[in-house]
């Protein structure tokens, strides 16, 4: 069910709701302002369904900064103004998944908090696309990811490094997928990931993959294909690796700087 819904409100600027402390259901905001929104659910900790920002024009998150629960999906889809979400780093639980989804502007996402994460219809729990001035994503707090991780297309225009933060990060249910991350210069973020379904990292710039150094179990295959400047890969605790219906297990390619 519903609990709050916006849509399509585009003179909008100024949304108060500073008291509301828990939305049973969906919180949807879609189309709503025209130029920066006064966003105010200050008091909000808990949203019993999906919290959904799609078209909203507001700079940052500021407004949401006591969110501590989602028991949906949180996604935030194509916001033209969102800098930073760094209000969000109090969020400890997600129970569906976390996607960031062509938000151009966007440079900091903060989840530093979040240590609980579920996993939607389609087996994705984290999918981030489509954010080309992202700096940094942190999600240090997760020890374990239960679906599929995409994190494509991020910081490619951004003039500085991309900066991950996995830090707690040993396992991954699903599959790890990393593709077009231009300002990636390592894979130091997953030193702790001991597990994952798949590997599968493309056309990055990263210089060196010694950050799977640590890793022990991977359900199908590992595949490190198409980056230039890469130089040094470590797997030296892979000890168990499986195939795809392809019969591939593990693949290396186009990686001309390789050692």
């Amino acid at each position: 069910g519903r609990s709050l819904v916006f849509e399509g409100l585009l003179s909008l600027v100024s949304l108060g709701l500073p008291k509301l402390v828990e939305a049973p259901g969906d919180v949807l905001l879609n189309n709503v302002g025209s130029s920066p929104l006064a966003l105010d659910l200050a008091a909000l900790e808990t949203v019993g369904g999906q919290l959904r920002l799609e078209g909203v024009w507001t700079e940052t998150l500021d407004g949401l900064s006591n969110l501590r629960t989602v028991r949906g999906d949180l996604v935030l889809f194509s916001n033209p103004l969102l800098i930073e979400i760094d209000a969000l780093a109090g969020v400890e639980t997600i129970e569906g998944r976390l996607e960031l989804l062509s938000n151009q502007r966007l440079r900091s996402a903060d989840f530093r908090s979040l240590g609980e994460l579920g996993i939607s219809r389609d087996g994705s729990s984290v999918y981030c696309n489509g954010v080309p001035s992202l700096t940094r994503l942190d999600l240090r707090s997760l020890g374990e990811i239960p679906g599929n991780v995409v994190l494509e297309g991020l910081g490619n225009e951004a003039g500085t490094p991309l900066a991950l933060n996995f830090d707690s990060l040993h396992t991954v249910g699903g599959f790890l997928h990393l593709e077009r991350l231009g300002n990636l210069e390592n894979l130091d973020a997953f030193r702790s990931l001991r597990r994952a379904g798949e590997i599968e990292i493309l056309n990055t710039a990263i210089c060196q993959a010694n950050g799977l150094a640590g890793l022990e179990e991977v359900s199908s295959r590992v595949a490190i294909i198409g980056h230039d400047f890469l130089r040094s890969i470590d797997l030296r605790s892979l000890r168990t690796v499986g195939v795809t219906a392809g019969g591939r297990s593990i693949e290396l390619v186009e990686l001309p700087s390789l050692a």
